[in-house]
């Protein structure tokens, strides 16, 4: 399968957008998404300083990351958006089948 890499924008339902492992690709992609998002998924508006805690020497290896600033919680988007003024929102869209 050959993918053509003349293109910026990676459009996708919220079926799709739900996956952090597709977020994260399209991300390291260096590509930018416009998608449909639940309002409940958690996110920042700025990325967080994170860290894996260090192994106590017993019991399992720490493997999750950790917030560095325990204050520096998420947001859901449903919350973010409504700390946006109206004035600030544009309306847009993407027709099915769209290639640009």
């Amino acid at each position: 399968m050959q993918v053509e890499k003349d293109y910026q924008w990676v459009a996708a339902d919220a079926l799709y957008d739900d996956s952090p492992a597709i977020r994260g690709g399209v991300v390291e992609l260096g590509k930018y998404t416009f998608a449909e998002i639940k309002s409940t998924t958690q996110v920042w508006r700025v990325r967080p300083e994170v860290y894996v805690p260090e192994w106590k020497g017993h019991g399992h290896h720490p493997t999750r990351l950790r917030l560095s600033h325990p204050a520096d919680r998420a947001v859901t988007v449903d919350g973010l958006v409504t700390a946006i003024p109206r004035d600030r929102w544009t309306r847009d869209s993407i027709n099915g089948g769209s290639q640009r």
